[in-house]
């Protein structure tokens, strides 16, 4: 539910950064190349979830406008796919260098308080 509430508020304050990054990687500027991209996205996360792999939407949003621009003879603006690829990178170590003495700091009043929630469905 926490996690639902913030990954709400990121797309809605900030959606429109990684969106330009996306328009500018490549323009998929038709009706028909819109719906290609999202169908091989949606097909590529359902293909990797059945093999239980882990994947990232962004990532097969990214191969699948990279595939369009391909396909339609367009260019890819590599800068944006080195700034999109890089953002994966630091959003991981970024998030471990912030969750890891959050954890430490938070563990002992963590290790004392008793969930009621817990306590309610056992």
């Amino acid at each position: 539910m926490i996690a639902s509430i913030f990954i709400t508020l990121g797309a809605v304050l900030e959606g429109a950064g990684p969106s330009g990054t996306l328009g500018r990687l490549g323009s998929v500027d038709a009706l028909g190349g819109a719906f290609t991209v999202a169908l091989a996205a949606a097909i590529t996360i359902t293909v990797i979830v059945r093999l239980r792999i882990p994947v990232s939407t962004s990532q097969t949003i990214v191969g699948a406008i990279i595939g369009w621009n391909y396909f339609s003879g367009r260019l890819t603006d590599y800068g944006s796919l080195v700034t999109i690829a890089s953002s994966w990178v630091v959003a991981f170590v970024l998030s471990a260098a912030i969750a890891a003495p959050a954890l430490l700091s938070g563990q002992p009043w963590v290790n004392r308080s008793k969930p009621i929630f817990w306590n309610r469905i056992s």
